[in-house]
């Protein structure tokens, strides 16, 4: 009789109740071609799938960022079994942070945006004390303004989205405590 292996969780940075949040590692290449790769993803970003080397680009960038500013778009893994469920985290961006939450679709609807995010935004407000992120998204993706108004982000100005042709919806959320 087989017994059932114990998966090894995934170090991480960050933790909630069913997620590890982990800086990129050595060989997480292949989350980028997971998370930008895929069609419907890549559909609330850009009008046209992303390249290899776009991708490669994007994973960099994140890399650079966590090197430099200890913050980035962090994969995220579930606890039970280390699925890359996907990203979560803040980028500079134009003199401003941005907040992103990117899931692959079949993690969609199961509270891991909000989980994550509130465990991201406790981290860069306490920790890294950043005092104000920005975030945006696409106007089809209405689950995120679900997502963004209950980790208390608040609308603010639409903006047009060059990548997508589409205006997009902007949202702010202040640390109160700077």
């Amino acid at each position: 009789m087989r017994t059932k292996k114990k998966i090894k969780p995934r170090e991480g940075i960050l933790e909630t109740e069913r997620l590890i949040i982990s800086p990129w590692q050595k060989y997480d290449e292949y989350l980028g071609y997971i998370i930008w790769g895929n069609p419907i993803i890549s559909g609330y970003l850009t009008q046209c799938a992303f390249t290899k080397e776009e991708i490669d680009q994007k994973i960099e960038e994140q890399k650079e960022s966590y090197r430099k500013y200890k913050t980035c778009l962090f994969p995220m893994f579930l606890k039970e079994n280390n699925h890359f469920i996907g990203v979560c985290g803040v980028y500079p961006h134009e003199n401003q942070y941005k907040f992103v939450i990117l899931l692959l679709p079949n993690n969609w609807h199961r509270g891991y945006g909000q989980e994550a995010g509130k465990v991201i935004i406790d981290y860069v407000f306490n920790v890294l004390h950043i005092p104000c992120l920005v975030a945006g998204h696409h106007p089809n993706d209405e689950y995120s303004e679900y997502v963004y108004e209950k980790l208390g982000f608040v609308r603010m100005r639409n903006h047009f989205w060059k990548p997508t042709n589409k205006v997009h919806y902007g949202y702010v959320l202040n640390n109160e405590k700077l």
